[in-house]
């Protein structure tokens, strides 16, 4: 028997208790900036599925994961074409936040609202343009901008500020943008505007003023019908190049009278200005595939996901968020922090530390991935939430001597502080360098330092080089061969491992070679001059050393597995 709901243009199978499927599709983003950061969301045939939805697109709902009946993201569906193009802005209310889900409960009542999820006023943006009068090279080199309330300025002095931003007197140019509401209702509306130089206005993108010239105080206006109370696309632009500066804008609304400026609480709506996201209204989402969320199973999101026949993985190699909704999970964590940069001696790995069968409750949790080190200095450390936190390799601070024994890597084994010798040539397997090459975990050490330069007769030692790094771990080497990640090594996947040492640059003097796991090989002087490398990133490698600078240390990586019958 099928069933249906009223509104919907599908029929969808009966779950339990009565209700009807709760659909989600997961939604990527760089970084938003600050909090209730608003961000564009474009859906298409392409990347969704309309018959899922009412015809008008009033049961979508956003929020931090699918499962979530609390706590919904403002929205504002801009524009809804059944079948076609739809643009929806989502005010994401955490900053830093990279993904959140879409969901799409049938039967839900419209939650869209373009006064909850924009800011008041329109969005602006401060040039400073070209030193070419009339307005030909205006919008050239962007200072700045934010949201402003106003758009009602009479500069007598012609240093054109805006709302305390901005303070150029000649050659600058403004564009302010948003949308402006029909507060008097449906029916005619005159905009008008004032400026010294030159102005243009736009409504829904077709220019309705035109007044791009040199000019004293000028007003102009432009009247039409407004016949619904959808909002329109306003932009406004202005430039000027020398002199005194104007720029108004004023209207007479709908059974009102003329009145400058137009009152922002009421008829300015915009999307924030961000540093790095100046166009915002470009500012795009990856839409996700679509799954089903089922009630009683968690809902998981965050990093890359990766799968095999029993587990999923998410893999984190920057930080963002882990996030779990509807029930927890149980879960094997592995988080490794950054490797030590080189010196002398080798990088120290970063830290290597898993927990498996962990119990990981409903929330959110951030994920820090940690920075591999500059030269000679510790790298970042890694951590997931306070469940997991991984200390950062140790830097290669090795030392020289004049018997061609090169000094000790960042890294030594567990409970030592010393890595390998250029004489032996090879750094001390096991534990990490944390700071000055203390051993305080599991992972890679750093290799030692062969003898560097000539000795006082200018002849290189000919039998100093530099001592490998130490080899890396392997016990999550399943996990690499899944998501790809680590360095595999004839089928054998490693982590953490030691940066090499630096050769001494005689006959015999190379430079190390680093440990599996990303450790940086070891540079070298002399006749066997060659660059050290760095630890390969979202390894945790230590960095190799000398030849004859010293590189930075490999990043972290944070992987969560668990069952798929969780979810």
């Amino acid at each position: 028997m099928k069933r249906s709901r009223l509104g919907l243009n599908n029929w969808y199978p009966k779950m339990s208790a009565g209700n009807f499927p709760t659909f989600y599709r997961n939604i990527t983003v760089t970084a938003t900036p600050v909090a209730d950061f608003q961000v564009r969301v474009v859906l298409t045939t392409s990347n969704f599925d309309y018959t899922r939805v009412n015809l008008d697109g009033s049961n979508l709902r956003f929020n931090t994961s699918a499962g979530m009946t609390t706590g919904y993201y403002s929205y504002w569906i801009e524009s809804w074409v059944y079948n076609g193009t739809s643009v929806i802005w989502v005010k994401v209310p955490t900053a830093g936040t990279t993904l959140f889900a879409l969901t799409y409960p049938n039967g839900a009542t419209a939650m869209s609202d373009i006064d909850a999820t924009m800011d008041a006023g329109l969005r602006f943006k401060y040039y400073q343009s070209g030193g070419v009068a009339g307005g030909a090279q205006a919008f050239q080199t962007l200072q700045g901008g934010g949201i402003d309330t106003v758009v009602n300025y009479a500069w007598a002095g012609g240093t054109v500020s805006i709302s305390g931003f901005g303070s150029l007197a000649d050659y600058v140019s403004v564009r302010w943008e948003g949308w402006i509401k029909p507060t008097g209702g449906t029916g005619s509306y005159t905009l008008y505007c004032i400026s010294d130089d030159g102005q243009r206005m736009y409504l829904d993108g077709t220019m309705v003023i035109n007044n791009w010239v040199d000019q004293g105080p000028t007003e102009q206006g432009y009247t039409f019908t407004w016949s619904t109370s959808v909002p329109k696309r306003f932009t406004y632009e202005f430039f000027e190049t020398g002199g005194g500066a104007n720029a108004q804008v004023g209207w007479t609304p709908n059974g009102g009278s003329k009145v400058y400026p137009i009152p922002y609480l009421t008829s300015y709506r915009a999307p924030k200005y961000g540093a790095g996201y100046e166009d915002t209204f470009n500012y795009s989402a990856t839409i996700g595939s679509e799954a089903v969320y089922v009630p009683g199973l968690a809902v998981v999101s965050g990093g890359t996901l990766f799968s095999d026949t029993t587990y999923y993985y998410r893999v984190f190699t920057a930080s963002s968020n882990l996030v779990i909704s509807s029930s927890g999970i149980t879960a094997d964590i592995l988080v490794i922090a950054g490797g030590g940069g080189g010196s002398a001696g080798g990088g120290g790995a970063g830290g290597y530390r898993t927990l498996l069968n962990q119990s990981v409750s409903v929330g959110t949790y951030a994920v820090t991935i940690g920075a591999g080190g500059a030269a000679d200095a510790k790298g970042s450390d890694s951590s997931l939430g306070s469940l997991l936190v991984s200390t950062g390799g140790g830097g290669g601070k090795g030392t020289v001597d004049a018997r061609n024994n090169g000094g000790s890597g960042g890294g030594g084994r567990e409970g030592s502080t010393s890595g390998g010798t250029g004489i032996a040539g090879q750094g001390f397997n096991g534990g990490i360098g944390a700071s000055d090459g203390v051993s305080w975990a599991a992972g890679g050490g750093g290799g030692g330092a062969g003898a560097v330069g000539a000795d006082a007769t200018g002849a290189y030692p000919e039998n100093s080089y530099g001592g490998n790094g130490g080899v890396g771990l392997s016990s999550q080497s399943s996990w690499g061969l899944v998501t790809s990640t680590g360095q595999n090594v004839s089928g054998t996947v490693y982590y953490a491992g030691g940066g090499a040492g630096t050769g001494g640059g005689g006959a015999n003097g190379n430079g190390g070679t680093g440990g599996n796991g990303g450790g940086g090989q070891g540079g070298a002087s002399g006749t066997k001059a060659r660059n050290s490398t760095a630890g390969t990133a979202n390894t945790g490698g230590g960095g190799g050393g000398g030849g004859p600078t010293p590189s930075a240390g490999g990043s972290g990586l944070v992987i969560i597995r668990y069952t798929k019958s969780q979810v």
